[in-house]
């Protein structure tokens, strides 16, 4: 099973957030945090990542806050687990010739399921927008 990091959910949800407020004024943290229930200083070390990948821009000052950079359709939910929490393996021996040493690597029939099921959720997660999130009315929701 994979399990996506609170970190990526919450950022998941930020970014869900500021889709909906796209358009208008920068969204401060504190507006994120509240609607989304996220702690805000946690909020804040995912927004840099989301800042510093050019996902989101900030503003200062007192009607400062943080927005979009992309519209909702350009920004995939793939994309941002990719950012938070890498690339989605089932299993150690199918990244990069693997971290863990496996004696029936070789002749392993294994390698091709985990191979096939990262591709099709990596597909599955890059063809969801933000936008279809907010059309479709689906919620990203705490596990």
């Amino acid at each position: 099973m994979v399990i996506l990091t609170r970190k990526c959910r919450y950022a998941l949800r930020a970014v869900l957030e500021l889709a909906r407020q796209q358009g208008g004024p920068p969204v401060p943290a504190r507006d994120i945090a509240k609607k989304q229930a996220i702690p805000k200083r946690f909020l804040e070390d995912i927004l840099q990542v989301l800042k510093d990948s050019n996902f989101v821009r900030s503003q200062r000052g007192a009607r400062g806050g943080y927005e979009l950079t992309l519209a909702p359709a350009q920004i995939t939910v793939g994309q941002i687990v990719r950012l938070l929490d890498g690339e989605m393996d089932y299993c150690d021996c199918t990244s990069c010739g693997g971290s863990q040493f496996c004696p029936l690597l070789e002749d392993c029939p294994f390698i091709e399921v985990w191979q096939q099921a990262k591709k099709a959720s990596s597909e599955a997660l890059n063809a969801v927008s933000f936008r279809d999130l907010m059309k479709s009315g689906l919620q990203l929701e705490e596990a």
